[in-house]
């Protein structure tokens, strides 16, 4: 039996998800599966993943989120523990060996992460969580998302008591799991930096405006279940802080490029804060500022560059 299953949901992905396998295949640690989640394709992916033969385990489903491509991973996974990689997402020859290490030293240890290399096309961005042991990490979700999903090892006992992605989320269900896992096992997000997670054309931000709100919408059910747990419900400063820098994130993503969605986002921010005084010029901008005009600003920035 392999000891860890490694679960790769895929959709759509024929240009990119052979480097995600290769980089599963070529661990150093050998005694895993690799289990490919089709989440109903409709390019080349078939064909692509159709060449490693029996070195994968080749899943296909009808299209339903990767929520549910992961849930299917889990339900036919053998493994002792269950690793995730995005189909576009790479790892470093030595993550699953480093991470397996770490369980071995814990009967009670859920999750092992690892911090996160972020490829931009002109850029690296590197995590700043450092090492995290479990206090740390429980505390730190209310905050922030500690985790990416690529770098996250769970043992699989996990899943059992504390349930699989909720699959009602298109977004966020990661950092829902997560949490839950984390109330009831020890977890560790390790130093080194062994996942990396590639933002292909400047990032991997939502930008349809329906799937936008989706996102808002999910992230903002699975902060409110967060808080809902006894021992965060007294924690109303936190989760106003949550909130507001929340808020205050997606308004300033939005800013040139739907800055009527912007304005509404930043106001709800300085509800929580009225005295952040550094939204009021974004907000002023996004009466000023539509998206024509700043794509022809960019491009004059671009040619002064060149």
């Amino acid at each position: 039996m392999p000891t860890v299953s490694v679960v790769i949901p895929v959709y759509n992905r024929a240009h990119c998800i052979a480097e995600a396998v290769e980089s599963v295949l070529g661990q150093t640690f050998r005694e895993c599966e690799v289990l490919v989640v089709d989440d109903g394709s409709t390019d080349a992916t078939p064909e692509v993943l159709a060449r490693y033969g029996d070195r994968i385990r080749y899943l296909r489903q009808e299209n339903a989120g990767p929520a549910a491509a992961r849930n299917r991973g889990i339900r036919e996974s053998r493994g002792e523990f269950v690793a995730f990689l995005d189909s576009d997402d790479l790892w470093r020859p030595e993550k699953l060996e480093l991470q397996v290490r770490e369980f071995r030293g814990d009967d009670r240890m859920g999750i092992v992460a690892t911090n996160v290399v972020f490829l931009y096309p002109d850029r690296e961005v590197r995590t700043p969580f450092g090492e995290k042991d479990t206090g740390a990490i429980r505390d730190g979700f209310l905050d922030e998302f500690l985790m990416v999903t690529s770098s996250v090892m769970i043992r699989t006992e996990c899943f059992r008591e504390v349930g699989l992605f909720n699959e009602t989320l298109q977004y966020a269900e990661d950092l829902d799991l997560f949490y839950r896992v984390a109330r009831s096992y020890h977890c560790r997000i390790l130093g080194e930096y062994l996942t990396i997670n590639r933002r292909a054309g400047g990032g991997n931000m939502v930008t349809d405006g329906a799937k936008r709100e989706r996102m808002v919408a999910d992230t903002l059910r699975c902060f409110e279940r967060i808080f809902s747990y006894p021992e965060n419900r007294t924690k109303t400063a936190r989760q106003k802080n949550r909130y507001r820098t929340f808020y205050r994130w997606i308004g300033l993503i939005d800013l040139y490029s739907r800055p009527g969605a912007a304005r509404k986002y930043l106001w709800r921010s300085l509800r929580y804060k009225p005295w952040d005084l550094s939204l009021y010029v974004p907000l002023a901008k996004s009466f000023l500022l539509g998206k024509d005009l700043y794509l022809r600003a960019k491009a004059v920035r671009r040619r002064l560059a060149g």
